[in-house]
Order: C-alpha cells, then structure tokens, then sequence
C-alpha cells in the first residue's frame, strides 16, 4: 500500500517539474540523494544550476508549503548540492560533511564548472560552461484534485554562494 504523503509528494514533484519544463528549465536529477540530505529536482535555466525543493500541502490547511522549509532542512539540500557539485567536478568525496570541506570542495568544484570549457568535460549532462548554483522552492498547493504551483527563485542563500 502506497502512504498518502509519498503519493502526495511524487505527484508534486511531478507536478513542479512539469512547471519547470515548460517554464525552458532543462531537469538534471531528481531526488538526487546523499548520506547528507536529499535535493528534489536539480535543473538548469538561463546560466544558474538550480537546487529546488519542493513543498505541497493537499486539503484544506492553510498555511503557505513554503514556511515548512526551517534551517536545519536547508543544510541538509546545501550538503546534497555541495555532493553533487564535488561529484560532476572530479572533486573526491570524503567522509566528512561537505561542511568540513566547504572552502576547498566548493572553489575546485565552482572553478571547474565555471572554467570555459570545463563543464562540458567535467559534467557531461551541463550544457553550458557557466552555471551559478541557486537554491530555489516550489510550492504545490491541491485543490480538488488540481495543482496550484508558487516558485521562489533564490529562496534562501548560503555565505559564499
């Protein structure tokens, strides 16, 4: 038997990347997954390598998805991204929290991603050579069996990024 809340959240997330799609965001990953956190879909638009994190609510609750997104949940998707930088940029990955290794794995991933020519080679899935990473939360809101979707681009930012 299928949880209602997984259901809830695969048709979400199929819902959002839909959005994305027509919206000209090319889909990368999605439920990209690491032993630090998770990111729901990873996409690429107009020069930024986008993290999203999307949130749904089915019902008749209130309250905006959105607010659900505290800080502890927001390290757990900048670790995922920090992975999944360091794994398309030939990075090693280490035991340790990419928050032990921020500095270090986030300039040699960021200067291969950025490095004309470099993403092509390092990230054969990045179509261009200079993405920004972004962190960005798309809210699912159902009613009657329709979705009503909100995008935050640039939802929260990191020091440094």
């Amino acid at each position: 038997m299928v949880d209602p809340r997984q259901e809830l959240g695969r048709r979400s997330e199929d819902a959002a990347c839909r959005w994305l799609a027509d919206r000209g965001f090319r889909i990368l990953e999605r439920n990209y997954r690491t032993r630090f956190g998770e990111v729901d879909i990873i996409a690429e638009s107009e020069g930024f390598l986008c993290f999203i994190e999307v949130r749904s609510r089915g019902g008749p609750r209130l309250e905006n998805p959105a607010h659900s997104i505290g800080a502890h949940k927001q390290q757990q998707v900048l670790k995922a991204a920090m992975q999944y930088l360091a794994s398309r940029s030939g990075v090693p990955e280490t035991a340790a929290p990419p928050a032990a290794v921020t500095a270090r794995a986030r300039a040699e991933a960021m200067a291969k991603l950025t490095r004309p020519g470099a993403a092509a080679a390092a990230s054969p899935g990045l179509s261009t050579p200079e993405l920004q990473p972004r962190f960005d939360v798309i809210t699912v809101t159902w009613r009657r069996g329709q979705p009503g979707l909100e995008f935050f681009p640039a939802a929260y930012r990191f020091d440094g990024w």
